[in-house]
């Protein structure tokens, strides 16, 4: 997935992006409030300034 097809799904309303592999996506300086990204693969991604409050980003 790249980051205009992430953020507009983002944007229509999805919030559950858990388990995809999402390594070297641009995310930064946007909100993603209560976003679920668990188990979701991050290596390399662009997240600095992006907001995350209520989000769950955990992994194992």
């Amino acid at each position: 997935m790249d980051n205009e097809e992430f953020l507009e799904q983002y944007e229509s309303g999805r919030r559950d992006f858990s388990g995809l592999y999402l390594e070297g996506i641009m995310l930064g300086n946007v909100s993603l409030k209560k976003i679920d990204l668990s188990e979701s693969v991050l290596a390399a991604a662009q997240i600095s300034r992006t907001s995350f409050v209520g989000s769950n980003l955990s992994y194992g």
